[in-house]
């Protein structure tokens, strides 16, 4: 899934670490999200290091009473990187995800990872 409502208006960089952390209303999505998922049986959590999805993995992680794996490979685009480059590093996540025994996880991410 992809991150809650960010706040764009701190002057913090989109797409380089730490990022913009989430809005009021943001932090709401991230509660409902949380709240939403409860009993779908998430077996994992994982979320891109970024502040806006730390922030909305912590609410899911609080619902689902689940520890956050961090990722790098869900990160923000950055800065020149290609589509193509997000997509290999992405699938790397996926494949390992594939051959893990995990049937149901829930990953925390940004617009191009997604």
């Amino acid at each position: 899934m992809r991150h809650a409502a960010p706040d764009r208006t701190t002057g913090v960089p989109y797409h380089t670490p730490p990022g913009p952390p989430l809005t009021a209303i943001g932090a709401r999505e991230a509660n409902e999200t949380g709240a939403w998922l409860v009993g779908r049986g998430i077996e994992q959590l994982f979320s891109s290091p970024f502040t806006r999805t730390r922030q909305t993995a912590e609410a899911i992680a609080a619902a689902l009473a689940q520890p956050i794996t961090f990722a790098e490979t869900l990160r923000e685009g950055a800065p020149g990187e290609k589509m193509d480059q997000i997509r290999v590093r992405t699938s790397e996540l996926l494949a390992q995800l594939d051959d893990s025994p995990l049937r149901c996880v829930a990953l925390v991410s940004h617009g191009a990872p997604i």
